[in-house]
C-alpha cells in the first residue's frame, strides 16, 4: 500500500471559534505552505475578530494524552506551541515532550490577546524562562512579550539585541523578535543568533489590523523549517507569505478586524531578493496593477497588451525598471496580469529612460489603446498630449520608443502626460500615459475614463 510523503507539523495551541487565529490560523498556515497539519488544543476560546469572549482551558490530563499520542503516532518533523493557557497545561506538554527527540520546537511565547485580554494564567515570566526557552530552537516574540520576558525596554537597535542576547542567556536558542516599526515605513523583525542580529522587513501595510498574525507566523516558520530550509531562509519566505495573507485579507460582516486569507497568485508573493529600494517599487507597482485590474475596459487593452513600469531613482536601464511580465492581458473571463519583475519589458522601458533623461522624478509610463474617442477625453480631461509619426523614425534609431519620446519632448520643450501615435505597418497604433509614480498613471488614468 502507498502513502503520500509529506512533511509534518504539530500545532499545540487554543482554538479560536472566529476562525482567525489558535489552531485555525495554524492549519490554515500549513495547508498553504504544503505541509501536514495537525494539532493539539490546549484551550477553548470564544472570540470574534474584534476581541476575545472568554478562554476555557482544558484538563491538563486531557491535553497530555493528545500530545502523547501525536507524537508516538505521527512522528512530526516540528513542534509549533502556541497559547498554553497556564502552568499545568504547559507542564503537560513538556512531559510529553520529553519523552520524544523532537528536533525543532518553534515557541510563540503568547501571554495575553491583542485587546488586552490575558491568555495566560499564573507566572508568565518565570514560566517560559525555567520550561519554554531552555526547549526552544525559535522563540518569535512580539515587542511586548520581548520586554515582558527580558525584562528590557526596547527602543532602538542596540536594545533588540540585548534583549536577544538575554533570551539566548536564558536558553532559547534562536530568538525572533516581530513587530518593529521603522520610520512608520517598515515592518521589521530582529533574528538574534549566534550573537549576530539579523534584520527582516517588508513596507507597512497601512489602513488595516488583522486577527491572528502572530500565531499565522510562527506556523509559517514552522512549517519552512520542516520543508528543509534553513532558519533565515524560513523566515524571509514566511515574512511575504504573511505579508500577501494580509495584504488579501477581509473583513467579516460588522467587524473591523481582518481576517488572513492564502493566495496563490504570483502578483501577490514579494519577491525573495530585493533589497528595499526593490521591494517599495514593487510594492507601489503592485497596487496600482490591482486596481488596474478592477478598473479598466477591456476596450482600453491594445491587441498586444498593456504593460505599466516604475523606475529606480537613478535607473541606468531595463534591468532597474518594474514591469509586468507578459503584460495585463485579457483572459478567458476577465483580465489577468503575469508578475512583477525587474527587466520584464524594455518596450516600457524605453519610454521611461527616456522621459527620465529630461526630468529624473518622470518615472512611470503606461500603454493603453488608441482611439479617436480616448483622445478626445484626454483633451477634455485637460491633459496635454502630443504625437510622433513613426515614418520619420532615422533608419538606425534603435528603439522606436525612445527615438518617439525623445522627438516629442525636444519638439515642444515639454514633457507631457500623454504620447501617442497612429502605428505603421506591422505596429499597433498606441497611446502612452507618463507620469511621476503608477499612482499618478493610475490617477491619470482614472481622469481619462471618467470623461
Amino acid at each position: 500500500m502507498s502513502y503520500v510523503k509529506r512533511k509534518i507539523v504539530l500545532s499545540i495551541a487554543g482554538s479560536d471559534s472566529s476562525g482567525g487565529a489558535g489552531v485555525q490560523a495554524d492549519i490554515k498556515a500549513f495547508s498553504y505552505s504544503g505541509v501536514h497539519g495537525m494539532t493539539i488544543i490546549t484551550c477553548l476560546t470564544t472570540q470574534t475578530p474584534d476581541g476575545v469572549v472568554s478562554v476555557h482551558p482544558l484538563q491538563s490530563g486531557i491535553v497530555s494524552r493528545q500530545t502523547i499520542n501525536a507524537l508516538k503516532s505521527f512522528y512530526p518533523d516540528v513542534i509549533k506551541i502556541g497559547m498554553l493557557c497556564n502552568e499545568d497545561i504547559g507542564e503537560s506538554v513538556l512531559n510529553a515532550i520529553d519523552r520524544e527527540n523532537i528536533g525543532k520546537v518553534v515557541v510563540d511565547p503568547i501571554f495575553k490577546a491583542s485587546d488586552g485580554t490575558s491568555l495566560f494564567y499564573g507566572n508568565y515570566r518565570e514560566f517560559y524562562i525555567k520550561k519554554m526557552l531552555p526547549i526552544s530552537y525559535l522563540i518569535t516574540p512580539n515587542i511586548e512579550e520581548a520586554e515582558e520576558l527580558s525584562g528590557i525596554s526596547i527602543m532602538d537597535e542596540k536594545s533588540i539585541r540585548n534583549v536577544g542576547k538575554r533570551l539566548v542567556e536564558y536558553g532559547a536558542k534562536n530568538v525572533l523578535i516581530k513587530g518593529f516599526h521603522l520610520n512608520k515605513e517598515q515592518s521589521v523583525d530582529y533574528l538574534y543568533s549566534s550573537k549576530s542580529l539579523r534584520k527582516f522587513y517588508i513596507p507597512e501595510i497601512k489602513g488595516k489590523r488583522w486577527h491572528g498574525t502572530g500565531c499565522t507566523f510562527s506556523s509559517l516558520i514552522a512549517s519552512n523549517l520542516a520543508l528543509g530550509r534553513s532558519l533565515e531562509s524560513s523566515i524571509n519566505i514566511s515574512k511575504r507569505m504573511l505579508w500577501s495573507m494580509m495584504d488579501n485579507s477581509y473583513k467579516i460582516r460588522k467587524y473591523k478586524t481582518e481576517i488572513l486569507i492564502p493566495s496563490n497568485n504570483p502578483i501577490d508573493f514579494p519577491p525573495l531578493d530585493f533589497d528595499l529600494d526593490r521591494l517599495n517599487i514593487w510594492v507601489s507597482m503592485r497596487r496600482v496593477v490591482k486596481r488596474i485590474l478592477k478598473t479598466i475596459p477591456l476596450d482600453y487593452i491594445p491587441e498586444v497588451g498593456v504593460n505599466i513600469g516604475y523606475a529606480l531613482p537613478n535607473a541606468e536601464d531595463y534591468n532597474d525598471i518594474c514591469a509586468v511580465d507578459g503584460r495585463i492581458v485579457r483572459g478567458s473571463r476577465n483580465l489577468h496580469a503575469g508578475p512583477l519583475k525587474f527587466g520584464a519589458s524594455k518596450h516600457i522601458s524605453s519610454i521611461i529612460l527616456a522621459v527620465m533623461n529630461f526630468k529624473k522624478e518622470m518615472r512611470s509610463a503606461m500603454n493603453i489603446t488608441y482611439s479617436k474617442e480616448i483622445l478626445e477625453k484626454i483633451r477634455k480631461a485637460g491633459l496635454l498630449a502630443y504625437t510622433f509619426d513613426r515614418k520619420e523614425e532615422p533608419v538606425n534609431s534603435g528603439s522606436t520608443m525612445e527615438w518617439g519620446t525623445r522627438e516629442v519632448i525636444k519638439k515642444h520643450n515639454k514633457i507631457p502626460d500623454v504620447i501617442w501615435d497612429k502605428g505603421s505597418i506591422g505596429k499597433e497604433p498606441m497611446i502612452r500615459i507618463l507620469g511621476i509614480n503608477p499612482d499618478d498613471i493610475f490617477e491619470k488614468l482614472k481622469q481619462i475614463l471618467n470623461q
